[in-house]
């Protein structure tokens, strides 16, 4: 059984790389996850079988990149990442940000040293993803561990819970997420959504805390005949990057 694509991982290797993480401290999961202890793979829906498949492989987005790579400068430099699907964004994060702390916020556990493979046993490898939280995100968004100089989100939680609150009419809970999570966004950093719910309501959200010190982005569509856009929301002196 292998993981991926055709730099596929085995599934045995995966498992013990998420086991050791957890081992490490490197796994935290919420309250509300009700996964077996002596075997917290097995997906809840799948009747005891084993549940390899991620949410996404998306890469990271060309102008994300672009902006970390402006941030590499900072000292203490702390991005999280909403909804890692299988982890390829957050392994480009790493690339880019090498020195960075990487926070991630999903509903499914990475193995954080995949793509390291043919190396000693000895040999201490270190994870990609520093602190991965296993959850809702509103409710591990409380501890994910202070500010964050930059926010990343394609067609995670954000979008999801948007295009939800969107179809229900439900803006109160759209607002109210929104403004947890500038709450942890550090007063010169970066809000990046790579794709918005497509009626308007995350723009509408994000204009809200437009003003002096901050500013929204908004490009695309995406798609054509859409309203699909990319939205970013920068504070202090992040809005020189634009």
């Amino acid at each position: 059984m292998t993981f991926g694509g055709a730099d596929s991982i085995p599934a045995h290797r995966y498992h013990e790389g998420v086991r050791r993480a957890i081992e490490l401290g490197l796994i935290a999961f919420g309250e509300a996850v009700r996964l077996p202890v002596e075997n917290p793979f097995i997906h809840p829906g799948s009747r005891g079988g084993w549940s390899w498949k991620p949410t996404h492989t998306r890469p990271l987005c060309d102008r994300a990149a672009d902006m970390l790579y402006r941030l590499r400068g900072r000292s203490s430099l702390r991005v999280l990442e909403l909804g890692p699907g299988a982890g390829v964004a957050a392994a480009e994060i790493r690339r880019i940000v090498p020195q960075c702390t990487l926070t991630t916020i999903g509903l499914t556990p990475i193995d954080p040293f995949q793509g390291q493979g043919g190396e000693s046993e000895s040999v201490v490898r270190q994870p990609m993803i520093d602190l991965q939280l296993i959850g809702d995100l509103p409710q591990m968004l409380p501890v994910s561990g202070g500010k964050f100089d930059f926010i990343y989100d394609n067609y995670g939680p954000i979008f999801w819970i948007l295009v939800e609150s969107s179809r229900r009419g439900c803006a109160a809970r759209a607002g109210s997420l929104i403004s947890d999570i500038l709450e942890v966004l550090r007063g010169d950093g970066v809000l990046f959504i790579g794709a918005s719910d497509g009626a308007l309501l995350t723009e509408r959200m994000l204009a809200r805390h437009a003003g002096p010190d901050a500013m929204n982005v908004f490009s695309g569509p995406i798609y054509a005949r859409t309203e699909i856009r990319t939205c970013i929301f920068a504070r202090g002196t992040c809005r020189l990057l634009f």
